[in-house]
């Protein structure tokens, strides 16, 4: 779990892998289907014809209207999702090609000089070897700041960063740029901060922006709309007032991954965040000891024995406060247990300074929480009724967001592993899924699904090789993983082990079942609680890869009245043959993972697959070329409009024919004729429409031409190039299929 602080310079170490995710995301604003209403900077532009043009962005908070004036064309101006999947606190930003990474940070300060500002961001970066390699005051904007340069390591190696922070009224402003060591120098790192221009703004154009930030945003079990968030499992209810900001999704990521929702004042600074998690146990003090001593584990925190009341859900509750080691912050803490399930409540702001006067220490800590009873007030519980209405609301919204990659899918409620040929069909009920890569672009899927109602979890690994057996590999893996558990859900009490059928093949399994004790320490008393753990290993082959899933829960509920909810996710798995893309004897064309085909291809024709597309998330580009036609098709996850049309461009016009002396790029200049000589074309394929596209040509034997068909979450796309008839035959609607789903 992430540190809770929302000091910024911790949410730029992800800059190299944030820099593959942006430069293969979306431009401009997402998918309506996926986040709605959602305010955007505008898109950032696609390179021009007249290089000199600049590309600008005007954003606007507090006392400036901050703007970025990019002189280089290459430089990409984020939109706010792009923002927000960076950091929380982020008004604006952009990236070029050369890795380098540029954001404005802004948030508000209390009782803070500049000096304090700066040292508490270094103190809280999560860099390892943090080097600080300069510190100068400067005249920055106008504005006096401390110029840092520093360096550190994280996940994907070392990184060098460009900080100018500075403190204008009670907002702390950092001009943060970086990228990696080997590539980025300081004259590199200036070109952003040096695009920055701060010009005032009135308090009542910041009060009108306040009331456009409004997002509307939902996930599996939540909504936030117009300022409203609502949690459908554990009921809770935030409201958005002129101080007080509910915060969830993207924008919650950067302060906690774990937490459903955040309530923000950001001008005394004092957050309170939230966490639901159903119990592990019937007992309620046993489940307000676990989740207790689970978070405070996982944010370092120590119960300094201290309780405060205050009104909260309609009644007077105890807030326990806490410290952590750094001091930096003080944080109260309230669990309530209802219908099974924990909603933890975490308030946290700056700590007070501290003096020897213990009285006047009271005094400070009181005046640090006074705004906290406004905020509780922001906070209520639906009913029953309303829970329901909620989740057959959050039903009939889109799916959570899928995923196309080369070697796998998550669409329409179905996971595919293309290569093993494993396949999830979503089951009735909530479940969350999510994928991670150890290395982008290699076949190291980690597949998490989760139940948020019940707490049964799943994840399954895929090791590609021919050479090792599952059952050794799965001794291996289970050796491992009881070490790693004993150490933090205590000792394997009930061991069992044997053979099944999972996913219709024949599985090793081993099963355990951990035994967690809690001790509870206070002035008054100390108690145990003891808590069981079920986890079970199922690893089998899978056409050429080894598949590991991994089950586990509350023995209570994995074994007990959940048992049919984790019996659902397994007979949930099952194993096809793997999904290639495949040359028929009729002269189909047909891509078995994204689900089409192209038919009656001409002859003596040669198939390539390739990996990646340049832009966009690619699931597939498949190439045929004969030598009177090159054939592109793709699969493409949801993209702009903008960005499709430059994709279908750049493969019209570097396609190369067998043949003719048509070189790898073409004379011809793509997009550089106006476009109403682009030729469109509306056709019915089966049920879909599509788009047919041609490009004007100054030779008569060569077409450029391509079929465009939308089917959310998925574009797919045909771009052929030769002889005007074999392209226009390739292109009809006699020839393009899309293929129905395979189901078990």
């Amino acid at each position: 779990m992430p540190n809770l602080f929302t000091i910024s310079l911790r949410s730029l170490v992800c800059f190299y892998f944030c820099l593959h995710d942006i430069a293969n995301a979306q431009p401009s604003s997402p998918n309506p289907s996926e986040v709605q209403a959602l305010p955007s900077a505008p898109s950032p532009a696609t390179p021009q014809t007249n290089s000199k043009q600049n590309h600008q962005l005007t954003m606007n908070l507090s006392q400036f209207e901050i703007q970025l004036d990019l002189p280089k064309p290459q430089w990409r101006i984020l939109n706010q999702t792009q923002l927000r999947s960076l950091s929380a606190i982020a008004v604006a930003g952009a990236f070029n090609p050369k890795q380098v990474l540029g954001l404005v940070l802004v948030e508000t300060l209390k009782n803070m000089n500049l000096n304090d500002y700066a040292t508490a961001l270094m103190e809280n970066s999560s860099l390892k070897e943090l080097l600080i390699e300069s510190v100068t005051e400067v005249t920055f904007k106008n504005q006096t700041a401390l110029r840092l340069v520093y360096s550190g390591d994280e996940a994907n190696g070392r990184f060098r960063y460009l900080a100018y922070v500075f403190i204008s009224g009670q907002k702390g402003y950092q001009v943060v740029s970086g990228g990696p060591v080997a590539i980025v120098d300081q004259k590199k790192l200036e070109l952003f901060a040096s695009a920055v221009k701060l010009n005032p703004i009135s308090q009542d154009h910041v009060s009108k922006l306040k009331q456009n930030e409004q997002v509307d945003e939902h996930g599996l079990t939540w909504r936030l709309q117009k300022g409203i968030f609502r949690h459908s499992l554990s009921g809770l209810k935030l409201k958005t007032n002129q101080n007080w900001t509910s915060v969830a999704g993207s924008s919650l990521a950067h302060i906690n991954q774990e937490a459903i929702a955040a309530l923000i004042n950001q001008d005394t600074q004092v957050h309170i965040i939230f966490f639901d998690r159903p119990c592990p146990t019937s007992e309620p003090k046993a489940c307000q000891a676990w989740v207790r001593y689970e978070l405070l584990k996982d944010l370092a925190l120590t119960d300094l024995d201290e309780t405060y009341q205050y009104n909260y859900l309609g009644a007077a509750h105890n807030f326990q406060r806490l410290s952590h080691e750094r001091d930096l912050y003080t944080y109260l803490y309230n669990v309530q247990i209802k219908s099974g399930r924990a909603l933890q409540t975490l308030a946290w702001t700056l700590h007070p300074k501290v003096t020897q006067d213990h009285d006047q220490n009271e005094l400070a800590f009181a005046e640090t929480w006074k705004d906290l009873s406004n905020g509780l007030k922001q906070i209520s519980l639906l009913s029953t009724l309303e829970q329901s209405q909620l989740l057959l609301e959050l039903q009939n919204l889109s799916d959570a967001k899928p995923f196309m990659r080369t070697d796998s899918s998550w669409m329409r409620g179905k996971y595919h592993h293309f290569s093993s040929g494993l396949t999830w069909q979503r089951p009735s009920g909530l479940w969350n899924l999510n994928l991670t890569s150890s290395q982008p672009n290699q076949n190291q899927d980690l597949l998490t699904i989760s139940s948020p109602r019940y707490g049964i979890n799943a994840q399954v690994r895929f090791l590609s090789t021919y050479q090792l057996k599952a059952q050794d590999s799965h001794q291996y893996l289970w050796n491992e993983l009881k070490q790693q558990l004993s150490k933090t859900r205590g000792a394997c009490s009930q061991f069992q082990q044997g053979a099944r059928q999972i996913a219709q093949v024949n599985s090793t399994w081993s099963r355990c079942t951990f035994k967690q004790v809690i001790n509870q320490t206070t002035t008054l008393n100390e108690s145990k609680v003891e808590l069981a753990w079920t986890y079970q290993l199922d690893s089998f082959h899978g056409h050429g890869s080894i598949i590991h899933i991994l089950t586990w829960g509350p023995q209570a509920l994995y074994e007990g009245k959940a048992e049919i909810v984790r019996e659902s996710l397994e007979s949930s798995f099952y194993i096809s043959r793997p999904a290639n893309v495949v040359f028929t004897a009729n002269k189909d064309l047909v891509d078995e993972r994204f689900r089409y085909r192209l038919k009656a291809l001409p002859d003596r024709g040669e198939l390539r697959v390739r990996s990646h597309i340049n832009l966009g998330k690619a699931g597939s580009l498949v190439e045929y070329s004969t030598p009177e036609v090159s054939i592109q098709s793709f699969a493409l996850s949801q993209m702009d409009r903008p960005q499709v049309a430059k994709l279908i461009d750049q493969l019209a016009h570097t396609a190369t024919i067998k043949g003719q002396q048509a070189n790898h790029k073409s004379t011809e200049k793509p997009t550089a004729q106006s476009p109403a000589k682009l030729i469109r074309q509306a056709i019915w394929l089966g049920d879909h429409s599509a788009e047919k596209l041609t490009w004007p040509s100054s030779t008569s034997n060569l077409q450029r031409s391509a079929l465009l068909i939308s089917v959310p979450p998925v574009i797919y796309g045909v771009v052929a190039v030769g002889k005007p008839q074999v392209v226009n035959n390739i292109l009809s609607a006699q020839h393009f299929e899309l293929l129905p789903e395979v189901h078990p």
